[in-house]
């Protein structure tokens, strides 16, 4: 074997440990792949809906009636896994309250039914996102020829900065 087909070997087989995954990680992606959540599977005791009059304008229907939805979620009555709870937090900012529970409000649809429905959806989305565990970032070097270029860009710009002074500053 050639130098050159030697050294494509070694980045391949490094490409490829740095995609592997430990085996647990495999079968916990696995799992929680499988599970498909539907609105009926979130416990009913880690809900609890509010309604409340939708903002803006709209006339008659927007100050007559209760549209809007305020959908306070336990996210410790929810049943998933620790690490999961503390991703769906983190995924949820501002709408995470420091006592463990997330805020949805939803007024964008016209009825209740509608926008209870777009409430679970969007919690539904954001458990999904949660359960997906992140890959870890190996760090890597920056390559050689990378290194060059970007001091040589430094000296580029560094030059015609020195040539924008004025004649007189460059005398210090």
């Amino acid at each position: 074997m050639d130098k050159k087909s030697e050294l494509h070997n070694k980045k391949k087989n490094r490409a490829t440990l740095r995609n592997t995954k430990t085996p647990e990680a495999e079968v916990e992606d696995a799992y929680y792949a499988s599970l498909i959540m539907h609105p009926d599977q979130i416990p009913d005791a880690a809900l609890r809906f509010d309604f409340v009059r939708a903002r803006g304008p709209g006339g008659q229907n927007v100050n007559k009636v209760s549209t809007a939805v305020q959908l306070s979620v336990d996210v410790a009555r929810l049943g998933e896994p620790a690490a999961v709870q503390h991703r769906l937090l983190a995924l949820a900012g501002q709408k995470a309250t420091t006592d463990g529970r997330i805020l949805f409000f939803v007024d964008t649809a016209r009825t209740q039914s509608q926008n209870r429905e777009l409430a679970l959806q969007r919690l539904i989305d954001l458990i999904t996102r949660a359960r997906h565990i992140p890959r870890r970032r190996i760090a890597t070097r920056p390559t050689l020829s990378s290194v060059k270029e970007r001091l040589n860009a430094k000296k580029k710009d560094s030059n015609l900065k020195r040539l924008r002074r004025s004649p007189a500053s460059q005398d210090d």
